[in-house]
């Protein structure tokens, strides 16, 4: 049931106080999460379309009906969750702020947020471990629910609680309610990594980490006796972070190998997957719902494979030892309600009159990138997949004002391939566009995104409307003058209606940032050396767009690279010059297939060449079908003369980048500079 705006702020202040009990700071918490939930960005009319490039992976239904249904990897919240993340977001702001302080005490005003005043001293609490705990569980649910519920069962049963690999495995398997879903140990292994590492980089040098059987690595934790202590708080900690406008679905009589219906999914739409995804977790993380699922499965009480992290710091957190439930707090007040709700509106009126000359992008409440308002052009930055919250901020009179907020969705994104657009609207008929671009790993998962920003100047359409008229009525008055130009503006009618109908297409589509690939041959990969000069005159003609989708490109056939760096082949230095359209295709690749070779020494080199892109973080080696682009190396002299000539080429055979370098000192050494040469080269 949709709620009203004052029921969802009342429930983000309780979670805020849950994590901060203490009423002034959950306040200031609440305040901004409110904001950013009301003032995001809105989304371009193209993403509201039937996303059909989006690839989902294939499975057949368990009845064993010949019936094929694609699987959701990943969630989209709706509007009441994604304030509950909202707030986890802004509390981590201010947590890593007091963690900070905690271990190395400020001297002066104190570490301070982007954009505001400096902390004071009162929201600068001596941390317990209680709290740390609270944050520890807090941080897991939020970087797992935004993914699939395979990592949220990974994180409850692996890393909250003790149960073993085999265990984890069949918790998810009746999670998930279907076997061709299910994974094996050495994939629970490998996305484990990934979350300790998240872990590691949130808390630092509060968690100490020790390698158990099998080299797993796991965090030092608190004896069973100690770790006792928690289970009330941990419960309700657990609670707190459960989905919002989630219910328990679990039957009132669970057998060893339940079925559930309400956590199986048959429907070939994968869309409505969405709530069935928020289920499944909900059954993992409240506790109840996950003690019931435990007693079916015959494991031990969750309540006896509890883990703590052992939490250190060069600082005693002082305070009572034992652990005690949060207190519920005071309800907001209206007085404190209708601040935030008047503050929310007040920011909506500054947003529609504001005229700035400086946009400040913000990452996580990092300022990443300023905007110039007398410049178009574009400012290109590369997210991890850990940031979680773009805010776009200016200035007026009144101060710092929120232009816009973004929390990055990742599944939406993963949806709207190629790429998703949001549109800010400025006062002066002028608007940044925001573009998100997911960035896939050779299996089609996204790793993080590239986001193009560019401000321009719009026609509004009282304008267009008033030069369409101006153009249909002096005709119109001319005929009446003369009926011998009555045939005239017939014509000049029909043609205005026809540039009007162009406009308005024009308009309902944005601004496209994707690279387009050309479908013309290049010379470079003609087998026929007679026919380059033909094909050097195609090249000069317009270059057209293609509309397809870069999975549609990829599944073209493409021109064989073979040859491409003969012996006699041009020299590679004399192509540093891209066209328009070729340079932003190399700005988009992201997997790049090394073309195998012969056996021996060549088939070491095309390795060398996999394992140095797949080491500099921006590329995935990957293979031909799934490729972006294609690397070809060739081998010149021999000795100390011997040269590597190296072209990535896109599907049609064109040539999008060369290099070539002496290899006498080190060859290893010279494939990574390469490898790193077009690393710079796409980022530029």
């Amino acid at each position: 049931m949709q709620q009203s705006i004052g029921e969802e702020i009342r429930k983000a202040f309780e979670l805020a106080f849950f994590i901060h009990p203490e009423r002034k700071l959950a306040l200031r918490i609440t305040h901004s999460a409110a904001s950013q939930w009301k003032g995001k960005l809105p989304v371009v009319t193209l993403s509201q379309r039937k996303r059909v490039y989006h690839r989902l992976i294939g499975r057949m239904r368990g009845d064993g009906a010949k019936v094929r249904v694609k699987a959701r990897t990943m969630i989209t919240f709706d509007e009441s969750q994604r304030l509950q993340l909202l707030v986890y977001r802004q509390s981590e702001q201010i947590e890593k702020l007091q963690e900070l302080a905690f271990l190395s005490p400020p001297k002066g005003d104190g570490p301070q947020l982007a954009g505001s005043q400096p902390l004071i001293s009162d929201l600068l609490p001596t941390l317990t471990e209680a709290d740390l705990a609270i944050r520890f569980i807090k941080h897991l649910i939020a970087i797992t629910v935004r993914r699939n519920s395979f990592y949220v069962t990974l994180s409850i049963s692996r890393m909250l609680h003790r149960y073993s690999y085999e265990q984890a495995i069949a918790i998810f398997d009746v999670i998930i309610q279907d076997p061709l879903r299910c994974k094996n140990d050495v994939y629970y292994r490998r996305q484990k990594r990934i979350l300790m590492n998240e872990m590691k980089q949130r808390f630092g040098e509060l968690l100490q980490t020790q390698r158990v059987s099998h080299n797993e690595e796991r965090f030092l934790s608190l004896t069973e006796a100690d770790a006792a202590q928690f289970i009330p708080l941990v419960k309700q900690a657990l609670d707190q972070f459960t989905p919002w406008n989630t219910s328990c679905v679990l039957p009132a009589r669970l057998d060893r190998s339940p079925e559930i219906e309400a956590l199986n999914f048959i429907d070939p739409d994968p869309d409505k997957e969405h709530p069935v995804e928020a289920s499944r977790m909900h059954t993992l993380i409240h506790p109840r719902c996950f003690e019931r699922l435990m007693t079916a499965l015959h494991f031990d009480d969750p309540n006896q494979k509890l883990e703590i992290p052992m939490f250190t710091s060069n600082r005693a957190a002082s305070g009572d030892p034992s652990i005690h439930l949060r207190e519920t707090p005071p309800p907001v007040t209206d007085d404190e309600l209708k601040h935030i709700e008047d503050d929310i509106a007040s920011q909506r009126q500054r947003r529609s009159e504001a005229s700035p000359a400086l946009i400040s992008l913000v990452l996580d409440g990092r300022e990443a990138e300023i905007i110039r308002l007398d410049s178009d052009q574009p400012i290109r930055l590369r997210l991890e997949e850990s940031v979680g919250l773009l805010d776009i901020k200016t200035t007026d009179e009144q101060g710092e004002l929120l232009l816009g907020s973004l929390l990055l969705d990742y599944p939406e994104l993963l949806n709207a391939i190629p790429s998703r657009e949001y549109r800010l609207k400025l006062a002066d008929r002028r608007e940044l566009l925001v573009t998100l671009a997911p960035i896939l790993d050779s299996e089609g998962e996204i790793y993080g995104a590239d986001i193009t920003a560019v401000y321009c100047r719009v026609q509004s359409k009282a304008t267009i409307a008033d030069n369409i008229a101006n153009v249909i009525a002096e005709p119109v008055r001319l005929a009446f003058i003369s009926p011998v130009l009555t045939f005239s503006a017939v014509v000049v009618l029909l043609s205005a209606a026809a540039i009007g109908l162009i406009l308005h297409r024009r308009q309902t589509q944005p601004t496209e940032y994707i690279a387009q690939v050309q479908t013309q041959p290049s010379p470079l990969s003609s087998p026929n050396p007679g026919q380059t000069d033909s094909n050097q005159r195609q090249q000069t003609k317009p270059e057209q767009p293609n509309r397809e989708s870069p999975d549609a490109a990829r599944r073209q056939p493409r021109v064989s690279p073979k040859n491409a760096l003969g012996r006699n082949s041009p020299s590679l230095e004399g192509t540093r010059s891209l066209p328009g359209a070729l340079e932003q295709e190399l700005m988009s690749v992201r997997r790049v297939h090394v073309e195998p070779q012969a056996s021996g020494t060549d088939g070491q080199i095309s390795a060398s060449f996999s394992r140095a892109i797949n080491n500099i973080g921006t590329l995935r080696a990957t293979n031909d079908a799934t490729a972006d682009a294609f690397l070809i190396w060739n081998l010149q002299g021999a000795g100390a003369a011997e040269r590597i000539e190296v072209r990535l080429m896109n599907r049609n055979g064109q040539v999008l980048w060369t290099s070539s370098r002496s290899t006498s000192a080190n060859r290893s050494a010279v494939i990574t500079e390469l490898v790193r040469e077009l690393g710079v080269k796409i980022r530029e």
